[in-house]
């Protein structure tokens, strides 16, 4: 069954460029950053993603696919596309809740 949920008009908009650039619907691109979250939750989890954010984990110990993805999620937040390394540690941890 469809659910409407809302978003904030900031990440709306994220959306709407994301999908056209893609050439997916909303719904599309939704269902598509869904299934990256749940791969790179699966990969890494949150406790090791903490860790190594706030500097607890030395990043020599993540596998080859763990630092795949730290390496796209530290360039994500180094080009401006991502959050900082403080306000994603928090929002993992609070998410893990």
């Amino acid at each position: 069954m469809a659910q409407t949920i809302k978003l904030p008009d900031d990440l709306m908009q994220v959306l709407r460029e994301e999908a056209e650039a893609q050439d997916r619907s909303i719904a599309g691109q939704v269902r598509h950053w869904i299934r990256l979250g749940q791969a790179l939750e699966a990969s890494l989890p949150y406790e090791r993603m903490r860790a190594a954010l706030t500097g607890k984990l030395d990043t020599r110990e993540l596998s080859h696919e763990q630092l795949d993805h730290w390496n796209a999620g530290i360039f994500a937040i180094l080009t401006g596309e991502g959050e900082t390394p403080e306000a994603f540690a928090e929002k993992v941890a609070d998410d893990a809740k």
